[in-house]
């Protein structure tokens, strides 16, 4: 099925079992979840819902990993218009230009995100609240692959 435009929410999750490190320096076993919708943000519009285990990964490779996840499989429906809705602020601060991306081990990442998004005429990456219900749909996704990877 190929839709005009298409709406994709992307969530990553990350368990992290040492507290008492800085978040940049912790790492974790990771899994990410993405939920596809037709033309409007809406519950009724989903299409499908995919997820991953990644990993062992810091919180930010993870929310990355899971966006290049997303795209991946969003080419399957879509080559149009793209609507990417993140819950991590700073992800989407990076890949809409307003914040120049530092962290060295993002930066492969990064490129990985901007190579797949010459697949698409047009993507737009949007931020929104953790409490938003697709963005609790593929946080709750991304939480399901992650259990599975623990058997």
């Amino acid at each position: 099925m190929h839709v005009k435009k298409l709406i994709v929410v992307s969530d990553a999750c990350c368990q992290i079992l040492d507290a008492h490190l800085p978040g940049r320096a912790r790492t974790g076993k990771a899994a990410c979840g993405a939920v596809y919708l037709k033309e409007e943000k809406k519950p009724e519009n989903k299409l499908e819902e995919r997820g991953k285990y990644l990993g062992e990964m810091t919180v930010p490779e993870s929310e990355y990993s899971g966006l290049i996840f997303a795209l991946d499989h969003a080419s399957e429906m879509c080559r149009d218009d793209i609507e990417v809705w993140l819950d991590n602020e700073l992800v989407v601060k990076h890949l809409t230009g307003k914040y120049k991306l530092k962290a060295e081990n993002l930066k492969p990442l990064f490129d990985k995100v901007k190579s797949l998004e010459n697949r698409y005429k047009n993507v737009t990456y949007y931020h929104h609240s953790r409490n938003n219900v697709m963005a609790q749909e593929a946080d709750k996704v991304a939480h399901e692959h992650l259990k599975l990877s623990q058997g």
